[in-house]
């Protein structure tokens, strides 16, 4: 595996994506931590893979948003992770401190055309304040084609379909584009982040209350397509 720069798609980005010198900490609300988000040319990461591990700082129970900037352009351009990982085919997961989560498409052919995998929310799992697990909130929220549209897309990472995996809607990539130098919000690459279990002290998490799956489905349709129509410059 091969590993680019970690600035190479976002400046916003932290330069490490675990506390120096700690392993498996026991966490309080309120403690800092660090999200990392890894973006991959192949789901497949026995093969030559190419990496970036983009580090965030985070509160364990604050609800966070993780923007990667720049990372979704036109493929046809020289900018994006498509061009840092030289890769049409990108998969994201998510991690902190060791737990990683499945991998998902973020872009790839989907029914034969580049698609763009967004509306990324997830949710990190403590136990009495270790960190047991990253997952993906589940859920297929205003897809304009539902059956083919919706689709699987949770991975190992030897590339193989995860058990259970869960749904997702895709984007058509010429949907994502909004003009010369602008990319439809929905598509710009972010996932939000909540938290949920046990902290050290043994108290119950409350962020989870932001899970996307948790809002009324008009809710969730209604958040998503004000997204669509929002944009932004790349």
């Amino acid at each position: 595996m091969r590993r680019l720069p970690l600035l190479s798609l976002a400046a916003t980005a932290e330069a490490a994506c675990s506390v120096a010198g700690r392993s498996n900490p026991k966490l309080r609300r309120g403690d800092e931590t660090y999200l990392c988000v890894v973006l991959s040319s192949s789901l497949d990461w026995a093969e030559d893979t190419k990496y970036v591990r983009l580090g965030f700082r985070a509160e364990v129970d604050t609800f966070a948003r993780l923007e990667v900037r720049g990372a979704w352009a036109p493929l046809t351009s020289q900018l994006g992770a498509h061009h840092a990982l030289n890769s049409t085919s990108i998969g994201l997961s998510l991690q902190s401190e060791g737990k990683r989560s499945y991998q998902r498409r973020w872009r790839d052919l989907h029914r034969g055309s580049p698609s763009t995998f967004p509306v990324l929310y997830a949710q990190v799992v403590l136990d009495r304040g270790e960190v047991a697990a990253v997952a993906w909130d589940a859920g297929c929220f205003d897809c304009e084609e539902e059956d083919a549209a919706c689709t699987a897309n949770e991975f190992e990472y030897d590339g193989s379909m995860a058990k259970d995996a869960a749904e997702q809607c895709s984007v058509a990539d010429d949907k994502c584009g909004k003009g010369e130098g602008q990319v439809s919000e929905l598509c710009r690459l972010a996932v939000y982040v909540s938290w949920t279990g046990t902290d050290k002290d043994g108290r119950n998490l409350l962020s989870q209350q932001n899970r996307l799956s948790r809002l009324e489905r008009s809710q969730a349709v209604s958040l998503v397509s004000s997204l669509g129509k929002e944009a932004v410059d790349l």
